[in-house]
């Protein structure tokens, strides 16, 4: 009953927690875009943003989700158009093979599809269902999960517009098979096209941790608070990691930032994604704020907004 109590004690007494899980209910659907970043602002990194004369990294970030918008944009965050994109800029060796697309779960050929392959829908992030073994697959799961993504309306989470007009699809992929590993997701941050440092994820008991580094591969100070960073850890970098810093460089050329993910299994490189807004433009540094302002430096903003 305590623990009761105090929870309710926290929502009534903490706006920011309010904020966050009434604004996961839709509460907040009808504010617009840039009211609401600055509500989701304060309440998940603690300062007042200046939207109009930004200067930290993600005052930036959220500059450029109000002010720059290319309509082009919506097919790069669109998990099955990118692919065009990126097979326009680089060719067809760096595109993970994709089985099929639908509109709906009960659209999909399973009969078509092999052994293993990968679900995921192709207007948000994260919405994976992996399958290693066609004949173990819990369809009932995978529909559930699935399904109920189709419904999420992903631009409303963070105010992510290019998200707003992606059409909501399953995608089948190809399932990279990493001798059982969870799969190492290398970002590269890239600031009007010059990929200034990356991370890699770290798996450690079962959860994930971030590491930085600069593209001299010497790990950098910080990290994000909902993944720190293990300043110890040995990491084995790829022996084509130069060719990734390449392939990062090309994509984003001719964007103020992108963040550019790719994995690499056994030496082979293949296109993650591409995302305009690095943590939905709420990017929690740690150990301390001051990377927020340095990290900020980096980013040289258009001149004038931007608007399709």
């Amino acid at each position: 009953m305590n623990s009761s109590l105090n929870k309710i004690h926290s929502f009534l007494s903490d706006k920011s927690k309010r904020f966050l899980y009434l604004s996961y209910l839709g509460f907040y659907d009808r504010v617009d875009d840039k009211s609401f970043i600055e509500k989701k602002f304060r309440a998940l990194l603690g300062y007042e943003p200046d939207l109009d004369h930004p200067v930290t990294f993600n005052e930036k970030i959220n500059w450029l989700k109000l002010n720059y918008r290319k309509t082009e944009f919506t097919s790069e965050v669109d998990k099955y158009e990118v692919k065009k994109y990126v097979e326009q800029k680089l060719g067809s060796e760096f595109i993970i093979p994709n089985y099929g697309v639908w509109d709906r779960f009960d659209d999909i050929d399973f009969d078509s599809l092999p052994e293993s392959f990968v679900l995921k829908c192709t207007h948000d992030s994260g919405s994976r269902v992996i399958c290693r073994n066609k004949a173990d697959l819990d369809m009932k799961a995978a529909r559930t999960r699935l399904e109920k993504v189709l419904e999420h309306d992903y631009y409303k989470l963070n105010r992510e517009w290019p998200y707003k007009d992606v059409r909501h699809r399953i995608l089948a992929e190809m399932f990279l098979d990493n001798h059982g590993k969870a799969l190492n997701d290398y970002r590269f941050y890239c600031f009007n096209g010059q990929p200034k440092f990356f991370s890699i994820d770290l798996e450690v008991n079962s959860s994930c941790r971030v590491n930085f580094y600069d593209p001299e591969l010497k790990i950098l100070p910080f990290g994000v608070a909902e993944e720190p960073p293990l300043f110890d850890a040995e990491v084995k970098m790829p022996s084509n990691i130069d060719r990734m810093l390449e392939i990062a460089k090309v994509l984003s050329h001719d964007h103020p930032f992108l963040r550019v993910d790719l994995y690499n299994v056994d030496g082979k490189i293949y296109f993650s994604e591409l995302t305009f807004f690095s943590y939905g433009g709420f990017m929690g540094f740690c150990p301390d704020r001051s990377w927020d302002g340095k990290i900020g430096a980096y980013l040289d903003l258009p001149e004038a907004p931007v608007k399709p």
